[in-house]
């Protein structure tokens, strides 16, 4: 975006130029120190054929594996094994159990019923394991059909509901601080490589015309997706779905839409060419002055490097270690019955809570035999268990808030009272016309906090220095994407006692069929979220 610079006059709003968007140089190759070439390894010296000719075979060692492409870290997202990974360990499991509390309260205890009907599964299967190596060869239990369809139900609805809302709100959460750095200027090259599209990427389709087409798009929103302006606008969004795509993620969108409600969801989407990305969406209704929608304003976030390794949603790291440690188990063949009996063992140990973990290690055998000839204690097992998961955990007694308390206000949920709504990424935003009305239409419910400025010209609501407010105007004017600290003000007019609050503005055009500017999205970032963050 094109910066506007402007200094500060007393009693005037810090406001530093606005920055541009465009990514630094990356660093001269001079300026790095210089290495010495690495020594030839004896018998790795050029050598020569029996014929006498030179040997050209540079001799490869074997590729290193592939790392999870991004539709499979998708599917790994909301499969079984992240959920057992959420649920069988205490500190995720507390988090996963509080943020149900707060926005799916209806399905929250389904998350204590899924955890004890697991170690009902893990019971009945450590039991068959040591029936199999007993004359006879077979099972000892089975599960009832009505205990069955219980554990599925609970399964379903956490796998189908409680996952994905968890999964987006990781990635909203990660992806709101970045966005708020990015806008005040406090971002890092790390951190802007990290998520894509950030206060870029956005269309306004009309739900009032059938198959809700497509009416403005923003010129990132092309360069993300790949797709020219005569394939998007006047279409469904449905062109970025693929093969990988979750149906239950589109169900829940047009049920969404049906009902006239914002939502954010996580789906996995393909641009032109077929290559796959993580789209955090958000759409939300634009309301007419009688409540009417008349547009769906959607936002799109690409949150593929936030997925990748599993950086940007807890617990997902963890998972991706486990399924590697399996995998090699697998490959490993046969195991004598005594291994798979210990293995189903230990599963159904780690599924047990403190209580029950303290009545096994009083009761076990191991605990029977006398200091002097093996000493044993809690401590030692603690460290077995977490070895073979091959993780480094945070000990049970932490406080698993801690965290917390370096988070925007709305992202602590043990401050905030259950909402059964996921937030977006966009909370303060403004719709406004084009240059020269530049009347804010539609304004987000969170942004109406600051004036009436529904039906009211932005540039008249803004204070700043006059080369800050010179600059805006050109942008608007031009077309061009545009950052800027301003002041918003609760009345018309640049009258320092009617000052409102400073914030940061991030304004981006959207464009018709015929690269007109028909809507600019302005994206309000208040002080105090600035300095949370």
């Amino acid at each position: 975006m094109k910066p506007v610079d402007g200094k500060v006059s007393e009693g005037s709003p810090q406001s530093p130029a606005p920055k541009p968007t465009s990514k630094p140089p990356k660093g001269d190759i001079a300026e790095q120190p210089v290495q010495e070439p690495p020594k030839q390894a004896e018998g790795q010296k050029l050598s020569v054929s029996d014929s006498g000719e030179a040997d050209y075979d540079l001799r490869p060692t074997s590729s290193k594996p592939r790392s999870e492409s991004l539709e499979s870290l998708t599917e790994l997202l909301f499969s079984e094994a992240y959920l057992r990974t959420l649920t069988s360990d205490p500190q995720l499991l507390a988090r996963f159990s509080s943020f149900l509390s707060h926005y799916e309260p209806s399905i929250a205890p389904l998350v204590l019923q899924y955890v004890e009907t697991q170690k009902v599964v893990k019971a009945i299967s450590y039991a068959n394991a040591v029936a199999k190596t007993l004359p006879g060869n077979e099972n000892a239990a089975e599960l009832s059909k009505s205990f069955q369809d219980s554990a599925q139900h609970a399964f379903d609805t956490l796998l189908n509901t409680a996952l994905p809302a968890w999964v987006t709100y990781n990635l909203v959460k990660t992806s709101t601080s970045i966005l708020i750095a990015e806008i005040t200027n406090q971002s890092t090259p790390l951190t802007r490589d990290l998520v894509g599209g950030l206060s870029e990427v956005f269309c306004i389709t009309d739900p009032n015309v059938e198959d809700n087409p497509i009416v403005y798009a923003s010129e990132e929103f092309y360069r993300l997706t790949g797709y020219g302006r005569d394939s998007v606008i006047g279409f469904n969004c449905r062109f970025l779905q693929g093969g990988k795509t979750r149906r239950e993620s589109v169900r829940r969108l047009k049920e969404a839409i049906g009902r006239g409600e914002e939502i954010c969801e996580t789906l996995l989407n393909y641009r032109r060419d077929g290559r796959p990305f993580v789209n955090v969406l958000m759409l939300a209704p634009l309301h007419d002055d009688r409540g009417n929608v008349k547009y769906y304003l959607g936002a799109q976030v690409d949150a593929s490097r936030l997925v990748e390794g599993g950086r940007g949603v807890e617990g997902l790291e963890r998972c991706l270690v486990r399924k590697e440690m399996e995998e090699k188990r697998n490959i490993e063949g046969d195991r004598e019955p005594k291994q798979i009996v210990l293995e189903k063992l230990r599963d159904l140990s780690m599924a047990f809570d403190l209580e029950e973990s303290a009545v096994v290690q009083s009761q076990s055998r191991r605990n029977s035999i006398s200091k002097d000839e093996e000493p044993f204690t809690k401590g030692r097992a603690a460290r077995r268990r977490l070895e073979y998961d091959g993780e480094n955990l945070a000990s049970e007694d932490d406080d698993f808030g801690d965290e917390e308390k370096h988070t925007l206000p709305e992202w602590t949920i043990s401050q905030n009272k259950p909402t059964g709504k996921l937030p977006g990424i966009y909370k303060k935003y403004l719709l406004v016309r084009p240059y020269p009305s530049l009347r804010a239409i539609f304004v987000s419910q969170s942004a109406r906090r600051l004036g009436k400025l529904q039906q009211k010209p932005l540039l008249s609501y803004l204070a700043a220095p006059a080369s800050t407010l010179a600059g805006l105007k050109e942008c608007f004017q031009s077309g061009t994407p545009v950052t800027g600290k301003v002041a918003i003000m609760k009345q018309a007019g640049n009258n320092p006692s009617t000052h409102g609050e400073i914030c940061w503005i991030s304004a981006t055009p959207m464009l018709d069929g015929n690269d007109g500017v028909g809507v600019w999205m302005v994206v309000i970032v208040d002080k105090n979220s600035a300095s949370s963050n």
